[in-house]
């Protein structure tokens, strides 16, 4: 597989090459609305197209890793991280085997509890709303991912194991002052953070540990710094159920927001 850098505004990005099925993936980036593209290059087909923000294959070539797309105005979008399965044709990554289906796409794996369905990460309760902003972090074994998670109980780190058919464990570590800014701070104090790196120890199963690189960050006069995590130090996430909305607007349905007519008024 070979990876490519960051490529100007509305270029694409390679993201394998060789995959199952001798496939090639690319993506769109640096766009308003992200697409993967499954290219089967030996049929010279489009196998599969889905729009996602941060996709990143995993190292075995048999999963991609994505937050699922959501509109950036006119509501409250929720991160909700999705697993693609390249060993399984489209329509079997759809909930309701729709191929055509360029939104609903994958198996949710954060939060615990969340269903896919159209509206499924928009102006959901305060309680259940994520956001991270970064990209998603790849164990070299391809049976965990780790991102960071902001929520209104704090920022966190998350770590989400795999078993072989993909069905996630997943585990959160509340960050301290400490850890997240490189340096204690008065509280209520301004600080921005992100991760740029995070490398994985041998034997995660079981006890092995996470180099976890902090980026520059603003407000509080943090540091870069690096931090380490053990499996010890997650604890199993709390599990959250996603209510079907009983509205339209803001959904995107087959690449286009939903829009509910408007009512007539009685005369």
């Amino acid at each position: 597989m070979r990876r490519l850098g960051q490529q100007p505004h509305g270029a694409f990005r390679a993201l394998a090459w060789g995959a199952p099925a001798s496939i090639t993936i690319v993506a769109n980036v640096n766009v308003l609305t992200p697409n993967v593209f499954i290219v089967d290059p030996a049929k010279k087909t489009l196998a599969d197209l889905f729009a996602a923000y941060h996709p990143v294959v995993s190292p075995n070539q048999r999963w991609i890793a994505f937050v699922k797309m959501y509109p950036l105005h006119g509501v409250e979008g929720s991160d909700q991280y999705m697993l693609y399965d390249l060993a399984k044709p489209a329509s079997e990554n759809r909930p309701d085997g729709n191929a055509n289906d360029t939104t609903d796409v994958g198996r949710v794996i954060f939060p615990p509890g969340h269903e896919n369905f159209p509206g499924s990460n928009i102006n959901l309760p305060k309680s259940q709303q994520h956001l991270g902003g970064t990209r998603i972090h790849w164990a070299p074994d391809s049976r965990a991912i780790a991102f960071e998670d902001r929520t209104a109980e704090g920022p966190g780190m998350v770590l989400v194991t795999l078993d072989d058919n993909g069905i996630p464990s997943a585990f959160r570590h509340a960050l301290t002052p400490v850890e997240m800014c490189g340096r204690d701070f008065p509280s209520g104090t301004f600080v921005s953070w992100k991760v740029t790196r995070a490398e994985f120890g041998p034997d995660l199963a079981r006890s092995g540990g996470i180099m976890i690189e902090i980026g520059a960050s603003g407000g509080a006069g943090c540091v870069p710094h690096t931090l380490e995590l053990q499996k010890s130090d997650f604890h199993t996430a709390k599990t959250e159920a996603n209510v079907r909305p009983t509205y339209t607007y803001g959904v995107i349905h087959n690449g286009r927001e939903v829009v509910p007519p408007k009512e007539k008024k009685e005369k």
